[in-house]
């Protein structure tokens, strides 16, 4: 792996270039009679899958909710066009002998057999499809999906996985366009775990230090850690690492850009192809092939 240190945040990406409002010199003139019909024949691409993975309190959610943020800031597409979906979500629900188990701190909602792949896969295949689908509300409380309440989730050009075990599941990896990894110090998930499992999930410290120890700190050392070398690049710091927030927008930005514009017939605009990193700065990471080696972003100090 290739480390590679930016200390400075990147400058805005510059606005889309608006397209010619001439298009015939680009496409055959629509028939007047049927204009539905030269649209039917270029079906929008599929919607850019987004995977951020990375230890428990490690940052995911604000790092997801950065990113949207500023895609949003820079006009790049609406917050109503961009779907996050948590893992958490998609946790099997308990049988009485493991809800006994978990009361005690003695189940291990870590490991991958804690989650419902299968039913991942099934729901972005459909968002995939463009097609609606409806999402399992958990309640870490009775650590069961709550009977005839479910999330409905409606089609989007950007879908955000997080969650840590998100980078697990090859079937799940490769629907996935970019791969993130969000990396922080083991000291500081701890203490966040520690406040969100008491404040949000109705935990008592010693049980959340005990689960810790027994269970998440292992886990994470057995297989969440290994799916960092899925990832595209690798987040220090989460939301307070600018620098990769801008490239990650940067990137998404590009690609929007260039299928809108394939939709409509016009060629790509500059010279960076596709899936590819890039930044204006004078860092030694010009431009860093994404699906090779992470890249690693390393925030201020």
């Amino acid at each position: 792996m290739e480390h590679f240190r930016l200390d400075e945040e990147q400058p805005p990406v510059s606005p889309s270039i608006v397209p010619s409002q001439n298009p015939a010199s680009v496409m055959p003139p629509r028939s007047p009679q049927n204009p539905a019909a030269e649209h039917a024949e270029k079906p929008h691409e599929k919607p850019l899958v987004i995977g951020v993975a990375g230890g428990t309190a490690s940052g995911k959610t604000t790092v997801c909710k950065m990113v949207i943020q500023k895609l949003h800031e820079d006009h790049v597409i609406d917050k109503g066009n961009v779907v996050v979906i948590s893992q958490d979500s998609f946790y099997r629900p308990l049988t009485p002998e493991q809800k006994e188990m978990a009361r005690q701190n003695k189940f291990n909602f870590d490991h991958p057999a804690a989650f419902d792949f299968p039913l991942i896969h099934e729901t972005i295949s459909k968002l995939l499809a463009r097609q609606p689908c409806e999402i399992p509300v958990y309640d870490f409380v009775t650590h069961s999906r709550l009977p005839d309440q479910v999330t409905h989730v409606g089609v989007a050009e950007v879908i955000i996985l997080e969650g840590i075990l998100i980078l697990h599941d090859p079937s799940i990896v490769k629907l996935m366009s970019m791969k993130i990894f969000v990396d922080a110090d083991p000291d500081v998930r701890l203490a966040r775990r520690v406040q969100r499992d008491i404040a949000e999930r109705g935990r008592e410290l010693q049980g959340v230090l005990a689960q810790y120890l027994t269970f998440v700190k292992p886990a994470y050392d057995r297989y969440i850690a290994p799916t960092k070398e899925h990832a595209d690049i690798v987040i220090q710091k989460g939301g307070e690492n600018m620098v990769a927030i801008n490239l990650i927008c940067g990137h998404i930005r590009e690609t929007l850009e260039m299928r809108r514009r394939l939709h409509m017939g016009l060629p790509p605009l500059g010279t960076t192809p596709p899936r590819m990193l890039s930044t204006r700065s004078t860092s030694p990471m010009m431009a860093a092939p994404l699906g090779t080696s992470p890249v690693l972003l390393v925030g201020p100090r």
